[in-house]
This record gives C-alpha cells, structure tokens and sequence, in this order.
C-alpha cells in the first residue's frame, strides 16, 4: 500500500515478510537481543503474531524503530510506548550493551535510545546533573509519551544540517491502526523523504489481554478470527491453515461460550446481545469452514459429541435455542452442513441425546432435546418447531428421549416411519448459511474492541456503584445519632434522668429512615452518576489506546480508577467543606451535597421530635386512663365492704333461728324419703317375685319335661347295654362296679337353674373315680 504526501513523496506500508524485508529481523535482533528473536522451523519468532504479542507483553511496549543512511553512516532511533499506568519503559537486550549511555556505535551504525536522548538534552539544556538510568525502569517524559513523538523530537534536535541520502524505514512490532497519520507525518516532516513503514503484526490482530476472564476468551476467539480472515483475504479458502482454523474447536473457545450462554439472561443487555450474536455467527462459521475442507467435518462433530465442553455447548443451545429462533437456526444450520459432509443422522440424533447423568464441573445437564423449554408458554411454539425441523430431517424422534442407555442405539437405528410421514405436514426449512466471507467478517465486527471495551466498562460502572453508594453505611451510623439525641432529650424533659425505651429508639428509626435515605439518595445520586462515568470514559479510552499492553497493567489501571472514583466520592461525602486541593465542580457539587445532607438530617430531627410528642401525649392519655381505672375500682371495694359490715349483724342474728328451722326440715325430708325409698324399694321386691316366680314356674315345667326326655334315653341306653352285655364272666368289685354306675343318675341336658349347680360335675367326676378303682 502506498500513500502519497505533498511534493511526490511516498510512504509504503507493508506488513513483514521475512523473505521480502531481510533487515527487519537483524534490526530487532540487536534490539531484542538473540533469545527473542531467532529462528524455530526454519521461520523467525517475529513472523509469528502470537509470538510478536507475547514480546509485547513480557519485553517491550510496542517497541519501534527508525533507520535511515547518511554520508557518515546509518543511524537507528528506537522507542517504546511508555505504560500507561506508571509512565516506565521496560529495559531491552541493548540497554545492557549501552550502559549509561543513550548511544551505542558499531562500526558505521549507530543505535540511539530517543527517550535517553531527549532526556539528556533537557538536562544540558537545564545545567542540571545527569540522573543515571533505574537498573529496571526508564522514566517516560510526560511532554512525549508515544514512540513516534519521542523519535520525531530526537532526530529534530540531532538531524540539523545532516542530510538523510537513503529512504526512511519505520518499523513497529504491532501497527497501532494509524498508518500513514499522525505519527509518520511528523517523521515525514523530520526527514523529507519517502518511508517505507514495516508492522509485524496488523492492527486488526487482538490480545487477549483482559483482567476479566469471560472478555479475555472473547478476546482470544477475536485473535483466531483475525487471523483466518487475514489469511482468507489473501488466497480465500485455500489460504487458511487447518492448524488455524482448528483453535475454534479448542476448549478454551467452546467452554467459555457455553458458560456465557448459561448467564445471558442476568447479563446486561450490552453483553447478552453481544453472547448471542457471537454465538450465532461462531456456529455459522464453522458451517462455513467444513464444505471446503478447511475444518474436517469429523474434527467439529468430535468436538460436539466427544468432549465435555462440546455437550454442556449443546445443552445450553438447548435451553436458549427455543427463546432465541436465530440460535436454533444456526445449530440447524450447522447440522445440515455436517450431514451433508457424510456424516449420519442416527449419528446426529444420538449426538442431541446426550446421555443421562452428564456432568459439567459439577453441575448435570440434559442434552439439547430435553434442555428445551417447552413447558413456557411464551417459548413452547418455538420448541415446538424446532422438534419438527430435527423429525423431518430424522435428527430426532420421540422413542429416543426417555429410552435408557442400553436401548438407545436400537431405537436410532429403527426406520423413522412416523418421523418421515410427519414430512408430508412439516416443511423442511432451509437454514441460508453465510458463505466464509461473510462469515468471518461478520464475526470480526462483532467482536471488535469497541465492542470488548463496553463490556469491560459495563464491569468497571458495576463496581464502582457497588462500593459507592449513595447511603452510606456512616449515613446510617448519623441517622441513628441524630434520631437517639432528639429522643433522649425530648424524652428527658418529661421525665428526667431515664433514657427512652429500645421500643421507642427503633420505632423513631423505622419512620425517619425511609425520608432520610430518599433525600440522601437524592443529593448524591447525580453526582455520584459524574464520577463513575468520568472514570469509565477514561478507562475505555485507556483500553483504546493502548490495546496491547499486559494483563496486569489493564488490572492496575482498573483498579486505579477505581481507587480515583472512590476517593472523588469520599470527598463528596465529607462533613467538611473540602480540602485545598479540589476541584471548583468537585467544591461545587460537595457544598451542594452537604446541604442537602444538612436539610435531610433537619428533616430527621424535625419528624423525630414530632413522633415523640406524640407518644409523650399517647402516654400521658394512658396514665390518665390508669388512674381512672385504678380509682374506679378503689370506690367499689369501699363500698363494697362496708355493704358487708351493715349486713353481717342481721345474719349473725337470725342464723341460729335459720340453723334450727333447717334442721328440723331436714330431719321431716329424711324421713320422708326414707319411707319413700322403703315403699320404692317394696313395690320393686314385689315386681321382681312376680317376675321371678313367672320365670320358675316356666323353668319348672321345663325341667321336668327335660327331665323326664332324659331318663327316657338312659332306659333305653341301658336296655341295649344290658341285652348287649353279659356281667357273667365279671368278679365281684367289677360287678359291684356296675351297679353302682348304673344306679347313678343322668345329669340333666339343660339347667333349669336353681339346685343344680355343679351337679354335672360331680356325677362325671364320680364316674371317673368308679372307672379308675
């Protein structure tokens, strides 16, 4: 590329080529030193961007150089940006081999230190004594901060009168996005001649380089953009390097973006939408890259399917896929790609269908088809339609959902004959991918730093309003002050020496508190909003601006606008009317701020003594209730008892006379109911003999009756012994045996009871005892 200046002069930029630019790698060889720049494979370190940003964070801030000729030979200027936090520079390879000095010669070349120089000529022009260089740091003037400058003013007070006989080479390790402006024109201005400008790494290269873990994969996945589209427009698709295009399937890519799925709905609307958009255009891109070969279709369905990151990727696709349709049209999207690239859908379904008990750093997922949300009525036509899209393309049926393992691969392999006769109702829709193009440079837009420093202000503002708020907790501590004095000393004056009751004390806080904090909030809410965003707005500039700096100086300027911020608010929440060094708005805005805050504790005192006096008066009413209670019930017991006393002669008079009345009355009702009872008792005796000898009588008959059934029985039992049984060939005792048994009488078959008690008993026993002897 060529820009052209006034006066047919020419500045070409170009990035470096090792084989084009052969004094490149000797230049920041001798500046680097041998260790950082050599060759590996054949291909120097410093044709390698990744390498190219690890120097820029470990040995040199953007270090730059400027090399032109002349009659007595060639000069080298060098520079680094200084850090944006402390104003140092990092000392390099050559500072050791030039001591003290801000020159070094070798031969006909001259290698010059623009910042040592500039320094050492204002300490001459000054007659000051020269400071010797920090054996680990070179302080950065203020009045030239960036390299270019720094080189610019040096080779203006060393150039007068020498004349520049070759073309200006200007070479920086990373281009910072101002090619051919402002930093080349005023070395164009310098010298007079052409340039030929040489970056090692193009502007449009990130560095993942944030304090913020989610915005630092961000940054890293933007990196591995740049670099495929970089390559893509060079040669297309055939320029892009598999090894490349491979880093989008590592699990530092895929993970993070998982994660930032699961969240999206408690991020802010900034980075919700940048997670989804990104999302969508990373799924595109890699349908992109498969169809040329660039990325083996095996090597993404592996990474879905086979990974862990690649199922919690697809589980959380899942549970967004169905509130977002352009998510689910990407994943569709790629699908059809990697079927369409040989892959088999029962191989797809099986893949959706992760198996039960998956587990993500220690939380369980449930695969893509189960994490949708087809139970929320806002998001069920959505899934719904979506579980049609994977039927018709037999990416899914619903036999395989709840199927247990071992099952699983007998039901993708059956004929999805109800999934393919659902073709006839659903449409197939055809999911329009980008082509690779596109694809890439859509991707890059969306992550572009702009869009990584928003977020990583988005976290700044967050912080700071957290450790800033607009009551504080000293706020608080004043409230309860205020409101414990106004008590005390109201409550003193009716009545003395006693302090209020706890009761009262929080009462008079929890209705003085709400008013105080809505004016306190009201005061500072503002100009607490000021300095939050001043702070943010400079933040972001510094994210700008310096883009490739360490991570650990991103986090000390993080925390150094936040320790500013705090300090500006601590100010401004001062009881005292400032200090001598702020600002008139900082003066301003604090005097405004006291104020008020002298208003809301007025306000608090005010509706303190208010409520006091109303329970002072509540309390007064209350004793006087008591008193007339008290009284009240003081009048009645007197009257009481003397109604007693007046009463208590006449009944100790007519108690004796009471006492005989009631005996004799008492004996004429015992003797009453004693005749009573024996009369009752009587007429009773004489109904249960009535009732007795009617049962008797009955009982009489029947027991004879019974009676006489039984000995009519006996006889005939004993008529057919007797003719059956021979007492002939028996001894005399069983003979005598005999008889007795036989002259025993039967007992009766039922007790008509009365006389008969046990008799059963003892004629069976009786008989026992004749058969044993």
């Amino acid at each position: 590329m060529e820009l052209a200046y006034a006066g047919n002069r020419q500045v070409v930029v170009q990035q470096f080529d090792p084989a084009m630019h052969r004094d490149i790698p000797v230049v920041y060889r001798a500046l680097l030193g041998p260790d950082a720049v050599c060759t590996r494979g054949g291909a120097w370190t410093i044709a390698h961007a990744p390498d190219v940003m690890n120097m820029q964070s470990e040995i040199a801030n953007n270090l730059m150089f400027v090399m032109f000729g002349t009659p007595r030979g060639y000069l080298i200027y060098f520079a680094q940006d200084p850090d944006p936090v402390h104003g140092t520079t990092p000392r390099l390879y050559v500072h050791e081999r030039m001591g003290d000095a801000d020159c070094r010669q070798e031969r006909l070349v001259w290698v010059v230190d623009a910042r040592r120089r500039l320094r050492n000529l204002e300490n001459a022009r000054a007659k000051a004594s020269h400071v010797a260089a920090s054996n680990t740091t070179e302080r950065a003037p203020h009045a030239t901060p960036t390299a270019a400058q720094v080189i610019a003013e040096a080779i203006r007070n060393d150039a007068t009168g020498v004349q520049i006989n070759t073309t200006m080479l200007v070479s920086r390790m990373i281009d910072a996005g101002t090619s051919g402006d402002a930093p080349l024109e005023a070395l164009h201005e310098v010298a007079h001649c052409d340039i030929r400008y040489i970056y090692l790494v193009a502007s449009d290269r990130r560095a993942a380089n944030s304090h913020i873990e989610a915005i630092r994969h961000l940054q890293r996945l933007a990196d591995v953009v740049a670099e495929l589209r970089g390559a893509s427009s060079a040669a297309g698709a055939r320029g892009i390097d598999e090894t490349a295009a491979s880093r989008l399937l590592e699990p530092d890519i895929v993970g993070p973006l998982a994660r930032a799925l699961m969240f999206v709905h408690s991020d802010s609307p900034h980075t919700a939408k940048l997670t989804l958009t990104c999302t969508v255009e990373y799924l595109q891109l890699l349908a992109a890259l498969i169809p040329p070969m660039t990325l083996p279709v095996d090597a993404v369905f592996d990474m879905l399917d086979q990974t862990p990151e690649g199922q919690y990727f697809i589980s959380m696709l899942g549970r967004r896929a169905a509130a977002h349709p352009t998510l689910a049209r990407a994943f569709i999207g790629l699908l059809d790609t990697i079927v369409a690239q040989g892959c088999a859908a029962h191989r797809v379904a099986d893949m959706l269908r992760t198996p039960p008990g998956f587990i993500f750093n220690g939380v369980r997922y449930k695969g893509f088809v189960k994490e949708l949300d087809v139970r929320n009525p806002s998001t069920s036509g959505h899934a719904g339609w979506i579980l049609d899209q994977l039927r018709v393309r037999e990416f899914y049926c619903k036999s395989t959902k709840n199927a247990v393992a071992a099952r699983v691969r007998a039901h993708l392999m059956r004929p999805f004959r109800r999934e393919r006769a659902l073709a006839d109702e659903v449409h197939i829709e055809t999911m329009r991918m980008p082509r690779l193009e596109a694809a890439l440079d859509r991707l890059f837009d969306t992550l572009r730093p702009e869009a990584l420093a928003e977020m990583a202000k988005i976290n700044l503002r967050a912080t700071m309003h957290a450790g800033m708020p607009t009551v504080t907790a000293q706020d608080k501590a004043d409230l309860r002050d205020i409101v414990a004095q106004a008590a005390t000393e109201g409550w003193r004056r009716m009545v003395p020496n006693e302090d209020p009751p706890r009761s009262l004390m929080d009462g008079l806080i929890n209705s003085a508190g709400p008013s105080y904090e809505n004016a306190m909030h009201a005061a500072r809410f503002d100009a607490r909003n000021r300095i939050v965003e001043t702070e943010v707005d400079a933040y972001g500039k510094f994210l700008m601006a310096y883009r490739y700096v360490p991570v650990r100086t991103v986090h000390e300027r993080f925390q150094a606008h936040v320790g500013a911020a705090a300090a500006a608010y601590q100010m401004l929440t001062d009881k005292q009317a400032g200090t001598p060094d702020a600002t008139a708005q900082a003066l301003v805005a604090q005097r405004s701020a006291a104020a008020a805050t002298q208003a809301a504790r007025r306000a608090a005192h005010d509706l303190t003594a208010r409520a006091l006096i109303a329970a002072q008066q509540e309390a007064r009413h209350d004793a006087k209730r008591q008193a007339y209670i008290e009284a009240s019930r003081a009048t009645r017991d007197v009257t009481d008892a003397a109604l007693a006393k007046s009463r208590q002669s006449g009944q100790e008079r007519s108690r004796q006379t009471a006492c005989q009345a009631s005996v004799t009355a008492l004996r004429e009702a015992e003797t009453q109911s004693r005749q009573k009872a024996e009369k009752a008792e009587k007429a009773a005796r004489e109904q249960a003999q009535r009732v007795a000898g009617a049962r008797s009588e009955r009982a009489a008959r029947k027991f004879q009756e019974a009676q006489e059934l039984d000995r009519r029985r006996v006889e005939a039992v004993r008529t057919e012994q007797l003719a059956s049984f021979s007492t002939v060939s028996m001894t005399p005792s069983e003979k005598e045996a005999w008889r007795l048994e036989t002259a025993l009488p039967e007992p009766p078959v039922t007790d008509p009871g009365g006389g008969y008690e046990g008799a059963t008993d003892r004629i069976n026993r009786l008989r026992a005892k004749l058969h044993v002897s």
